[in-house]
């Protein structure tokens, strides 16, 4: 369905949802989960992502969200395939160095690479899950979309990493840029790509500060560092003439947002959740907008979308909503 051009002016999103609203869904889904052994909760996790969803408005029109409970199950079981055998890996490796002590430094060396496969597939699974997430999210009849290779961000997360490492953790602006870029350059709004232009030099002097105030403030800075990022890459991100931004998102903002959340969800063991997404949702909403236009009527819906569930991600329990 062809929509009209917007033109230049803000764009912003809204979400509507109330805690109370979720609460007997959200309970309702965490007595049948407990009742199955676990085994609802991806069914629990796609209904609450579809009333979350259906309470974000762009323009005035809802986010649907079209995931099913069976996608993610199937999804969790192709990656359980993939990683209890590497899990079972790490005992295995204990156990042959406690029979065979002359050869504990190898069997060490060979548990230090099933480690390291584990933080590769954790990013690959973050990709994926990604890029499944958008594919299952209609804007105006209009499928969102993540194209690259998740295999090929691992790749890059997991030699960003050890740049970190050797430059003491400089390389992390750098690192951050690459992510965030390529994930951004590879997001699709129907035949539409997303835009990104930005480099890691520009964070340099935010993340220095970070790292200079890390001890003193016992870490607080990150949070400022952490703001200062997200702003970044937003407003380095476009779709066709218009330009998002995160409006003034500060590092006391973010630090409240995250600790407020981590505490609500330590005092209440978790059943205040409904509190935690509402406070999440509405913090980004409120935050983002688009200034400039965007020609809907060209956009068309695309030929595909990932076919599986979040897989590797549903297995490390890596989750879109709550941060």
């Amino acid at each position: 369905m062809d929509q009209p051009t917007t033109g230049a002016a803000a764009m912003r999103a809204r979400y509507t949802g109330r805690a109370r609203d979720l609460f007997p869904l959200f309970l309702g889904t965490l007595l049948l989960t407990v009742v199955t052994l676990g085994v609802y909760r991806f069914w629990a996790r796609a209904r609450i992502r579809k009333h979350i969803w259906s309470r974000i408005a762009l323009q005035d029109d809802a986010l649907e969200y079209t995931g099913t409970g069976k996608e993610l199950f199937l999804g969790f079981l192709k990656a359980a395939l993939v990683l209890v055998p590497v899990i079972a890996l790490v005992p295995l490796m204990d156990v042959l160095a406690a029979a065979n002590p002359d050869f504990a430094l190898a069997f060490s060396a060979m548990k230090a690479v099933v480690y390291l496969v584990f933080g590769y597939l954790f990013y690959v699974g973050y990709y994926a899950a990604t890029r499944y997430r958008l594919s299952r999210t209609r804007w105006r009849g209009i499928r969102f979309a993540l194209a690259g290779s998740p295999w090929h961000y691992g790749a890059m997360a997991m030699l960003g990493m050890v740049l970190r490492f050797v430059t003491l953790g400089l390389y992390t602006p750098y690192y951050d840029v690459k992510l965030a870029g390529y994930e951004a350059k590879n997001r699709r709004f129907g035949t539409e790509p997303f835009l990104f232009q930005g480099s890691g030099r520009d964070l340099l002097g935010s993340y220095a500060m970070c790292w200079l105030l890390f001890i003193p403030t016992l870490g607080l800075s990150w949070f400022w560092y952490d703001a200062r990022r997200m702003c970044y890459v937003v407003a380095h991100t476009g779709l066709d003439k218009a330009q998002l931004s995160l409006g003034n998102i500060t590092g006391w903002k973010v630090m409240a947002l995250k600790m407020g959340n981590f505490f609500i969800a330590l005092f209440t063991l978790g059943f205040c959740y409904p509190v935690v997404v509402r406070r999440t949702m509405r913090f980004w909403c409120d935050n983002l907008s688009a200034m400039g236009s965007v020609d809907f009527a060209r956009i068309r819906q695309a030929a595909t979308r990932a076919g599986s569930g979040e897989g590797l991600a549903g297995f490390f329990d890596i989750d879109a909503v709550g941060g």
